[in-house]
């Protein structure tokens, strides 16, 4: 699907974590965008939460990995998806880098004319243990 260079979306989120036997869920709706950058997609939103944190999912066309940026104050969070895959990433924060991996179990995106939507699972572990479960459900439209 041709996409405009920046169309503006309606998005909804759902991120469910379950870290240290305890399960939260947040939900957000908000506006963002989306564009098309030679084979990638780009959905571009702001978390409102206790302090407006842009968010950048990268979706590229071929087979390589999604990507998730966060940045909030003192930390930046660069994630990558590939279904069965663990990838290794750092965590960075105040007091300095975290290696981690990501292990995603599930993996569903879906771009139809006017609306989409993307599905992640996903576990977050250091060396040993896991430290959170994670899934995002979002849905967006113009």
């Amino acid at each position: 699907m041709h996409r405009s260079r920046n169309q503006q979306i309606k998005i909804n989120l759902s991120t469910q974590i379950e870290q240290n036997s305890e399960s939260n869920t947040f939900e957000f709706e908000v506006n963002g965008s989306i564009v098309e950058i030679n084979d990638a997609l780009y959905i571009r939103y702001n978390e409102n939460n206790n302090a407006s944190v842009p968010v950048t999912i990268k979706i590229p066309r071929n087979s390589e990995a999604i990507q998730l940026t966060r940045k909030a104050a003192g930390t930046h969070t660069k994630l990558f998806f590939n279904q069965g895959q663990v990838i290794p990433t750092k965590y960075l924060t105040p007091y300095g880098k975290i290696d981690i991996k990501v292990f995603t179990s599930h993996l569903e995106f879906k771009d139809e004319s006017e609306k989409g939507s993307l599905s992640i699972d996903y576990i977050i572990s250091d060396h040993h243990d896991i430290l959170g479960r994670y899934k995002i459900r979002l849905q967006f439209a113009v």
